[in-house]
């Protein structure tokens, strides 16, 4: 099993907001590959005062940061990045919260045995199941090719361009088009965000949330043009003691504009941070 120093040693540096509360539990915020973290700002209003909750920026972002030799935008790399920042915090133990791919680094920073994760909630889970293929995103099956000639042929981005940010959810309110616009704001925001794509999905296992030693809580919504909602539905019912919450009209990034998505997330953790410790 790999150490914390075999952790650091991959690690980046990563923009991080860090909202410290004495003596409150943490809440840990993955945040999704290659968005500003600018888009968990409204649940994080809804969390501090009960909790100390840290968020931060995929590796390589802001787009400004230099990328030397050849990066590695591969989950395993994330995980390092969020381990070395958690334990550069003191954090020992936490609530997780991931969003869509971060889902799956949840699980592997916790499975990593150098934290203890209390309790699990997916917004939006980005799941592979082998025997239900059907369940795949549309929209990465879509982009996929796109973002391969993207990472692949540098040259080619502005003759895509016009094709990517059609493929953009527009569903979602204007309060947050601004950073799920963000990887298409410019060519090389365009290269990060596929190869961050990338590399996450081709590192990505089926995120096997262990609902008998903790609360689990999958929320979705039923607009999300990015990840189906039944993906997560499915990952609930492989979850024996999870729970499944179906959005009415939530999009992919529902918690940066929904105050009723945010309060049920708070909910949820302010019960798993009662219960004793082990359950």
């Amino acid at each position: 099993m790999k150490t914390l120093a075999d952790y650091r040693a991959g690690a980046l540096p990563v923009t991080s907001t860090v909202v410290r509360e004495a003596g409150k539990p943490w809440v840990v915020l993955f945040n999704t590959i290659g968005i500003p973290r600018a888009i968990f700002d409204n649940l994080m209003s809804h969390l501090t005062g009960d909790f100390s909750v840290v968020v931060w920026d995929t590796r390589y972002l802001p787009s400004g940061n230099a990328v030397a030799g050849e990066p590695d935008f591969s989950t395993e790399a994330h995980v390092a990045d969020a381990c070395t920042l958690l334990a550069d915090l003191g954090v020992e133990e936490f609530l997780g919260v991931g969003w869509c791919a971060s889902v799956d680094m949840m699980m592997k920073v916790s499975d990593t045995g150098l934290f203890r994760m209390r309790a699990a909630c997916s917004l939006n889970g980005a799941f592979v199941f082998d025997d239900r293929p059907d369940l795949g995103s549309a929209w990465e099956a879509s982009v996929e090719p796109v973002f391969r000639i993207a990472a692949a042929n540098r040259g080619s981005l502005a003759g895509i361009w016009s094709l990517i940010t059609e493929l953009e959810d527009l569903t979602e309110a204007a309060a947050v088009r601004e950073e799920t616009r963000f990887p298409f704001l410019s060519e090389e925001s365009l290269y990060r965000y596929a190869r961050l794509c990338l590399g996450a999905k081709e590192s990505r296992r089926i995120s096997s949330l262990p609902s008998a030693e903790m609360p689990v809580l999958f929320l979705a919504g039923n607009r999300d043009a990015v990840q189906p909602f039944q993906a997560s539905e499915q990952a609930h019912l492989r979850s024996p003691g999870s729970e499944f919450v179906l959005v009415d009209g939530g999009t992919h990034a529902m918690f940066g504009y929904r105050n009723d998505v945010c309060a049920r997330v708070r909910q949820f953790c302010l019960d798993a941070a009662a219960l004793p410790a082990g359950r």
